[in-house]
């Protein structure tokens, strides 16, 4: 299994785009016709949709993610064998960090009271 990391702000969404790669770090084809890649909410809160063909998925952390548990983890697992006889299933993860926006502006709240 592999892993990549990021971070993202609350008010972002994660666009995942699956590709395969060879040992030797080129692109490889993945057998996503015999097999459509499945993806996975592992671990956290937020909406994830894959596309139909599974080769992509939007991840959308959701308010609760923010906080004391702000890691999302979504897999995905995809067929690596062009061979329609065979299947060799390879299994990868996202762990996302989401972190809570930071303040773009101040504002006030003004309460107008008689005086004393």
């Amino acid at each position: 299994m592999t892993q990549q990391f990021v971070e993202l702000l609350l008010s972002e969404q994660a666009d995942i785009a699956l590709s395969g790669q060879g040992v030797n770090g080129m692109p490889a084809a993945l057998d996503s016709q015999d097999v459509i890649p499945q993806w996975t909410l592992k671990q956290g809160d937020a909406t994830i949709t894959p596309s139909p063909d599974g080769m992509s998925c939007n991840v959308f952390p959701n308010a609760a993610t923010s906080g004391s548990n702000p890691v999302v983890i979504v897999g995905v697992t995809a067929d690596a064998d062009l061979d329609l006889a065979e299947t060799r299933i390879l299994e990868h993860e996202i762990v996302m960090t989401v972190k809570p926006d930071e303040a773009a502006s101040l504002t006030g709240n003004i309460a107008i009271t008689p005086k004393p």
